[in-house]
């Protein structure tokens, strides 16, 4: 599998091989993508000074039960809501058959040894980061950038005590304006408008 990951073409996902870069890896469903991943890409992007955010598209989310939209869709959707050069959408998840953020970070770097990544987060995901596969081992394989989302507790609280980032000695966090919306409230609001529709 390793060596199959070796093998993806540099050009699908516009990354240059052999070059230093600085990339932040935005992932997740996108089902369907918002202002709220929007901002919090812009955040990090220029904060933290990347070059590059990659938004990874997955196939599906392990820790959920739902049935995203094609993953398909998802790009397309992303794509036309981003209109700048520096932003990156890809699917490579679903062509290798990937399922964890793990497996991805080490395809990214292993290909691209010259980049230095940064794995961006909503700070509304931390109560779940111990049920990521090998999180133990995800917090050394790069940065980690968590951006304030709204969540019931104080986001700063939450990183300094929380298992996940006891032993990371390279994390960000980043302030920004709390934006409420959600997918789970956009695909209600569409699945309401839809059974309008029917009626």
């Amino acid at each position: 599998m390793d060596t199959h990951y070796l093998k993806y073409p540099a050009c699908y996902l516009r990354l240059p091989v052999g070059k230093k870069m600085r990339v932040g890896i935005l992932g997740g469903s996108f089902n369907p993508v918002h202002s709220g991943h929007i901002q919090t890409a812009t955040t990090a992007l220029k904060h933290l000074k990347l070059d590059r955010i990659l938004w990874v598209v997955s196939p599906k989310n392990p820790l959920k039960s739902d049935c995203p939209a094609p993953s398909q869709i998802r790009i397309n959707a992303i794509k036309s809501v981003l209109h700048r050069p520096d932003f990156i959408v890809t699917g490579f998840e679903e062509f290798f058959g990937i399922r964890y953020s793990y497996d991805t970070l080490k395809l990214l770097k292993r290909r691209y040894k010259h980049i230095e990544f940064t794995f961006i987060i909503g700070s509304d995901n931390i109560p779940f980061m111990d049920k990521w596969y090998r999180w133990r081992d995800m917090v050394h394989l790069c940065a980690w950038c968590v951006v304030a989302r709204p969540v019931g507790k104080s986001i700063l609280y939450n990183v300094r005590n929380h298992k996940f980032f006891k032993q990371a000695k390279n994390i960000h966090f980043l302030n920004q304006p709390l934006n409420p919306e959600s997918s789970t409230r956009l695909r209600n609001m569409n699945e309401y408008s839809q059974r309008i529709i029917k009626c």
